[in-house]
């Protein structure tokens, strides 16, 4: 008797996803920002839940800015 196991695997939809960051500055306000570039996939395992994978893979140089301070750009090193 053979058991197949049911794995399936989804690609991540880059152009209807989203990664974004935020980080405090100062302790006063918060930088937010996202990253322009990303793929990755989600391989899940449902005869083995624990086995289940998530991949992803972010091009760090692609970060935007969501908020337009030029100064703050500059300090970020990201001229967008």
């Amino acid at each position: 008797m053979t058991t197949e196991t049911a794995v399936r695997t989804w690609n991540i939809d880059a152009a209807h996803s989203i990664a974004e960051f935020a980080v405090r500055h100062m302790m006063v306000s918060t930088v937010k920002g996202r990253f322009g570039t990303l793929e990755g996939a989600i391989e899940g395992n449902e005869a083995n839940p624990v086995a289940s994978a998530v991949r992803a893979t972010i091009d760090v140089a692609s970060r935007m800015r969501k908020m337009g301070k030029p100064r703050m750009s500059r300090i970020t090193g990201n001229p967008k």
